[in-house]
């Protein structure tokens, strides 16, 4: 019975799909019987996958490379950074007059006895004490 893919239309495109494969296996099987064909070896994968493994390994191992490199590197410039701003801070602070710099005002009075009391009396002169 020769069956053209014409004549199946009416199937679904996945039994159309599954009744090839079986007709592919079982010419690929009498091939074999009659000595046309070799056994089908499976396929070995596990060199694919190790080759992948092995590959990706070593994509990670770069960029942490590259990780280690750039944090490298904002250390540096951290230090460089500091070191700028200091130098700045100092080169402004002597380019300044004396009293920018030491700023004028008045100093704090801290009595050293407090007790609450005026220590004037009421005409003006000190408590002896």
């Amino acid at each position: 019975e020769d069956v053209t893919f014409w004549d199946r239309m009416g199937d679904s495109a996945l039994d159309i799909w599954a009744s090839e494969l079986k007709r592919k296996a079982q010419l690929q099987q009498q091939a074999v019987q009659l000595g046309l064909a070799e056994q089908a070896k499976p396929a070995d994968r596990s060199g694919f996958y190790m080759g992948k493994q092995i590959a990706l390994l070593d994509a990670i191992k770069t960029k942490q490379d590259k990780i280690a490199a750039l944090e490298d590197e904002i250390r540096t410039d951290k230090v460089h950074m500091t070191r700028v701003h200091g130098l700045d801070a100092e080169e402004s602070y002597n380019s300044k007059p004396l009293w920018e710099t030491t700023g004028v005002s008045v100093l704090p009075y801290r009595d050293s006895s407090m007790t609450g009391l005026s220590k004037r009396t009421p005409t003006g002169g000190f408590f002896a004490s």
